[in-house]
């Protein structure tokens, strides 16, 4: 019994052993397609796509305004975008601080006290509560209370949305607001190199980006079909990544335009978000795995986006 199992154990190791050096020279080549100054592949077209932007807020005062503000001053007809605030169960002056500055705002409230909230919630009822949001915008975008983006945005998305067949998602450059102090730094550090030798990398090879939680595009058309805002774990930007992508869903990647998130400054911070993540990717992972095989095996999706999932 005891030859048996070591024999077992054994060849256990060794495919545990090929299957990091497997992934360690897919990232190798793939990161060689990041190379190179051309980063902008499609033409420029005039405004023409209708926006919807939300931003969930909880107890987000302080900072609001310099969104509200920013999504003001967008480089893109008025007429063609509307943003909202979703004061998401807010204590605090969220929601007024967003009106006297001239935002439209959705508050939302818990339904029982133990009732589910956080951010695919409060998602969820802005849009059961702008009714045929899916005839009235073509994409909608959404970004967290303490981002800031580009004022070319929205220009740059339409222009790429209208250049390549209308894709389902356009995720754009994650950069940071913050990188002083090492913690945000190695974030900072850490972003750019993905940002360029990874999701820039996949999009040159015709393979789906990752989707990063804010600052991203997505069809309202596809958003309708799929029921709205249904995401369920703790990462709801790589649940429907892995969604859409085991549908044959294109998720381009916009290397021109940026938006700037807060990033975590004290190891606790990160410790903690890196724990939350964690469970979001290990939830969406037990609950595709098998789905993703399927996918593979019936032709739905390639032998890359097999991997790069």
């Amino acid at each position: 019994m005891l030859p048996f199992l070591t024999v077992l154990l054994r060849v256990i190791g060794i495919a545990c052993a090929a299957c990091l050096a497997g992934m360690m020279i897919y990232q190798l080549v793939l990161s060689l397609f990041g190379f190179g100054r051309k980063v902008k592949d499609y033409q420029d077209h005039d405004p023409q796509s209708r926006f919807l932007v939300l931003v969930p807020a909880h107890n987000e005062e302080k900072v609001i305004g310099d969104i509200v503000r920013n999504l003001q001053a967008m480089d893109y007809p008025r007429e063609l975008y509307d943003f909202y605030i979703i004061a998401d169960n807010c204590t605090d002056a969220t929601a007024e601080t967003a009106r006297k500055l001239g935002a439209q705002v959705i508050e939302t409230r818990k339904e029982g006290p133990d009732s589910p909230t956080g951010k695919p919630i409060a998602l969820r009822k802005a849009l059961m509560s702008l009714g045929d949001y899916q005839n009235r915008y073509d994409l909608m975008m959404i970004f967290d209370a303490d981002n800031l983006m580009d004022t070319n945005m929205s220009r740059e998305v339409n222009s790429q949305y209208l250049d390549k067949g209308k894709p389902d998602f356009i995720q754009c450059y994650l950069g940071a607001k913050n990188k002083k102090g090492v913690v945000a730094w190695f974030y900072y550090t850490g972003y750019t190199l993905t940002n360029r030798f990874f999701d820039l990398a996949k999009h040159r090879l015709g393979l789906n980006c990752a989707i990063g939680g804010t600052g991203f595009a997505m069809s309202t058309q596809y958003l309708y079909e799929r029921g709205g805002w249904t995401t369920m774990s703790l990462t709801e930007d790589f649940e429907i990544q892995v969604e859409a992508t085991l549908e044959g869903r294109r998720i381009l990647w916009n290397h021109t335009t940026r938006v700037y998130d807060e990033k975590p400054t004290t190891m606790r911070a990160s410790i903690r978000q890196k724990i939350r993540w964690g469970q979001g990717h290990w939830f969406v992972a037990l609950r595709n795995t098998g789905k993703l095989f399927r996918a593979f095996a019936s032709g739905t999706i390639g032998l890359g986006e097999f991997l790069s999932l």
